[in-house]
This record gives structure tokens, C-alpha cells and sequence, in this order.
């Protein structure tokens, strides 16, 4: 479901900000959640959206990181 995959989308981000760092490439985490079998164009829309509530924001394009 969309709010299951929105859950994943955020772990995906936790996950990868313990390894990399408080500053996560887009890339690593399309990889990660297409592993997970979450589609590239899912995991942007959901960006998106925890973009627009505020969860995370984009320091330099195509860089995620949390609030």
C-alpha cells in the first residue's frame, strides 16, 4: 500500500544516513527501495510528498536529507 511504502521510503532514508551520513544521494536510495521492489517513480512521488511535509529536505540536487 501507499502508506506502507512511504514507511519503507523513510526507513530506506534512516538506514543509509547510520551508513553515508547525514547527506544521502537520490540514487542510493532508488536503489535501495527498487531492491525492496518500490518503483523509481513511487520513490520520487514520495519524496516529494516527505519533502512537502517537511521530514526531509534537498541540500543540493539530487541530496536527501532529514529534518
Amino acid at each position: 500500500s501507499q502508506r506502507s511504502r512511504i514507511v519503507q521510503v523513510r526507513e530506506i532514508i534512516t538506514e543509509l544516513e547510520a551508513s553515508l551520513g547525514k547527506t544521502i544521494p537520490l540514487d542510493d536510495i532508488l536503489r535501495s527501495a527498487s531492491e525492496k521492489g518500490i518503483e523509481e517513480s513511487e520513490v520520487e512521488e514520495i519524496i516529494e510528498r516527505l519533502k512537502r511535509s517537511g521530514d526531509i529536505f534537498e541540500p543540493k540536487r539530487n541530496f536527501i536529507s532529514k529534518l
